[in-house]
Order: structure tokens, then sequence, then C-alpha cells
């Protein structure tokens, strides 16, 4: 087992620096054991904590049912102070955003200004090549322009290395440069998305909009930058459509793309009517509710349109189910992914095999893929019924029944396939012997032995089976020949 180890190591590292192989060539075993564990304990414990979420959300959403209050958008009642409440009112506080910015001049009203920033670079992305074959594929690391968030100045082929054949390329483009230099850079300028501001003193009636809900109201759309006065873009920028263009090349066309060319888009987002579901606090301030069931689990919800509490339930029983399944698949897959991961060894041991190796590797992997899934969802089974029978006993129950009903399958299953060893004198394992090994069970009618009519007379043996002692019913001894 030693030599055989060492000999696909060996091998694996061959495929390795060749950069080919065949279906697990340039796969590390030990590397997909270790990823298999990562991903099996994950899916267990990111599967236990979904139930257990699933469970407490849906007992916070039920409590809230029962705890909510309606109040008016003003006056403000102290009575109702750490009550959980429900209220639709318009929401007030739009400022003006973004002025100073090019392409917006002095700027436009709304609560929270969005933007994104990319520039075109030279990027090193990893491609292969040799066409569809696998076996003549290699990876190679090559340079290509291309719009990106990020941006790095300074990097760069330098040289016509390591580019493309049909890429075209100026000689004083082989580098990314520095922007900042540039009479059009902003030092508010962020590469990327970004917000740019924010409104800060937000109502909705008498009270204060909590921020952190503020993504939950608004409605965004996107600017139309606008460079049709002298003063609101400078030399080297220009609009199009939706996109501010900034060019590294001032007297290059707008059309055309240079590394070192930049371009922004904005977003406005706003509203203008609210629906809320807190926790009133000291003055009008509104902040999570926590559930009497846990109370890191909380009610703290907002919408944008005219929406009642019941509404807002339901909506939010509807998200905890969605998210619920989704992560399920999720752990499962997880799971039942990890356990093939740990046993996919097995399938690169024989994938070495000269002719045969492909289809028993194949083979291998087919019978691995269906013990995965069958260990990994009799463990999942367990996991969530172990959560649910606390809560809800005839969903919980079920699902410990259908992973002991598993357990007891794959039990089954691998006995079944074992076959039972004789015993010799000493009660020690014999050797193997497939007649003696098969169960009495396991033989057809006919080949049945036929019940004794009484127990035979005990029989002594020579030396080379053991001590001369009596042999009783199910051994299976070796007499000498003298002796018949």
């Amino acid at each position: 087992a030693h030599q055989a180890f060492s000999s696909v190591m060996d091998n694996w590292e061959e495929e390795r620096d060749e950069g080919g192989g065949g279906h697990h060539g340039g796969s590390n075993p030990c590397a997909a054991v270790c990823f298999g564990l990562f991903l099996f304990v994950g899916g267990m414990t990111l599967g236990g904590w979904n139930e257990y979420r699933s469970v407490a959300t849906a007992k916070a959403i039920a409590l809230g049912r029962d705890h909510v209050v309606e109040v008016p958008c003003s006056p403000i009642d102290p009575l109702h102070r750490r009550d959980l409440i429900h209220l639709t009112c318009p929401l007030t506080g739009q400022k003006i955003l973004g002025a100073g910015f090019a392409g917006l001049g002095e700027g436009v009203s709304g609560l929270q200004l969005k933007s994104e920033v990319q520039v075109y670079q030279w990027v090193l992305e990893t491609v292969k090549t040799g066409g569809s074959n696998k076996d003549q594929q290699k990876t190679v690391k090559e340079w290509h322009k291309k719009w990106k968030d990020g941006y790095e100045p300074g990097t760069g082929p330098h040289t016509s290395t390591n580019l493309p054949p049909d890429d075209p390329h100026d000689v004083d483009e082989l580098v990314n440069p520095p922007l900042t230099t540039q009479p059009w850079w902003d030092s508010r300028l962020r590469f990327g998305h970004f917000t740019i501001d924010t409104a800060t003193d937000i109502k909705v009636g008498a009270f204060a909009f909590p921020a952190p809900l503020l993504s939950s109201v608004l409605t965004e759309r996107t600017l139309s930058p606008n460079c049709s006065a002298p003063s609101s873009c400078p030399r080297g920028v220009s609009a199009m459509g939706n996109t501010l263009y900034f060019k590294y090349d001032p007297e290059s066309a707008v059309h055309t793309e240079r590394v070192g060319d930049m371009r922004q888009t904005f977003w406005l987002g706003d509203a203008h009517f609210a629906s809320v579901l807190a926790q009133q606090s000291v003055g009008e301030s509104l902040v999570p509710w926590p559930s009497p069931y846990d109370p890191s689990y909380t009610i703290f919800l907002a919408t944008g349109q005219d929406a009642t509490a019941e509404e807002m339930f339901a909506k939010a029983e509807s998200d905890n189910v969605a998210l619920t399944w989704v992560l399920r698949l999720v752990t499962w897959l997880c799971t039942s992914g990890g356990i093939f991961l740990l046993l996919s060894p097995l399938g690169m041991l024989v994938a070495w095999v000269p002719c045969l190796g492909g289809v028993l590797e194949g083979l291998v992997d087919m019978v691995v893929c269906g013990f995965s899934c069958a260990v990994g969802s009799m463990c999942w089974f367990m996991v969530a019924g172990f959560v649910w029978v606390f809560y809800r006993p005839y969903i919980g129950v079920p699902l410990l029944l259908v992973s002991g009903g598993l357990f007891v399958w794959l039990v089954f299953f691998r006995s079944k396939g074992m076959w039972r060893r004789p015993m010799d004198l000493e009660g020690r394992p014999g050797p193997y012997n497939p007649e003696a090994a098969l169960d009495e069970d396991q033989l057809m009618p006919q080949d049945k032995p036929e019940e004794p009519s009484a127990p035979p007379e005990p029989m002594n043996f020579c030396a080379e089976c053991g001590a001369r002692k009596p042999v009783s019913m199910g051994m299976v001894c070796r007499a000498c020949a003298a002796q018949g």
C-alpha cells in the first residue's frame, strides 16, 4: 500500500510539473482531502445554524404579530416606549448631493448618491491554451487590456512579451500610468463602487429614520451627467449617455480606448414614503425589537411602500423560507461534496492503471458519489432533526427517522457484502473459505443442509489442526489424511 501511494504521488508530481494529466491530472489528493474535511465540517455547522436560524426567525415573526402596536406619524407617544410599533408615514430629509463633481454641476436632490469608477488598464489573467483537448491544455499568464474597478499604477507588461499576438498596443501604453496627476482628478474619487454622500437628518413622520434600514426603502435610478456648461466638466472629460469619460489623452476621441482612461457612473437613491416595524426607543429613535424567544433575533423591517404590519410580516416569512431552502441545498451539497472529496483518492489510486485507468476511475467515482450522497443525507437529516425536534416534533422526529433509516441501510448494505470468516479451535478467525462463509440464509432452498436428527459425535483431529479438542457445529478444520 505504501509503494502504491508513493507511485501515485510520484505520478501526480510529474503530471503537475507537465501541466497535463487525466481526469485527476494536476490535482493534489492531500489538498482534496483537506478541502473535503473543511466542506464537511463547514456544511454540518452551517446546516445546524441555518435550521436554528429558521426556527428562531419564525418564532420572532410569530411573537411580533402578537405584540405589534399601530402608532400615528405624530405626535410620539412615550407610553409605547420599548413596544414593537408599526407606522406608515412620509419620508423627509432630502439634501443636495454630489455638488462639485464633474458632470453634476451644483448637485442633485435625494437621500443617497452612489458611483462606480472603472479604469481601462493592463490586467494579468490566467488563460488555458491548447484547444479543447485537456491533455494538451496548458495554463499560462497573459496581459490583457480591459475595464476594471480596481487600479494598480505601474503594473503592466512593460515589454511586448506575454502579450496576445492579435492585441494592438503602442510602445508608450505598456504600463498603467498614474492618474492622480491628471487635471481632471478629484480627491473624492474612489475606484470601484462607493457612496459619495448620504442624507443624515431623515425623518419618517416625527421619528428619526434608522440609517441601517435606508437601503430597504430607496429606489435607485441612473443619472445622466451633463457637460454642456464649460464649468461643469474639466478638460478631457465628456459625457456620453449615462457615463462620464475621463481621457488620459485629452486630444483622443471619446470612442477610442487607451490605457489610463477612466469612466464614471452615478446612481441617485430617493424615497418619499416608508412603512417601518421597529421598537420605539428613547425620544424619536427606532431600534430593533428583540424577540422573547431569543433576543439575538430581532424585528427591524422597512419598505418604501404603503404596507400594513401583516403584509410586512408575511414578506418576512417568505424571505425566511426562501433563505432557509437555499442554505439547505448549499449545506447538503457541502456535506456530500466534502465526503466525496475525502474519498476521492480512491479514484486516483486506480486512475494510473494502463488502458483501463479511466474506466476504473469512473466506476470508483460513481460508487463513491452514491455513498457520499447517502452518508451526507444521513448526517444532514440528523442535524436538522435535532434542531426541529424541540420546536416542531412533527417535523424533527420524521427527519431523525429518515436519518436512522439511512444509517441502518448503510450498515445492512455493508454487512451483506462481507464474508463471515470461520473460526478455529481457539475461537480465532480462520482462513478464508467461500463455501464455509456463505450464510445459511443466502443459500437456495434446495442447497440448504437438512437438519440433523441428533447432534454429531465429537471428533478428534490431529495436531495440524491445533489442540485435540471436540469440534462444535459451524467450525471448519482440516484433518490429517491418515485419519481420513
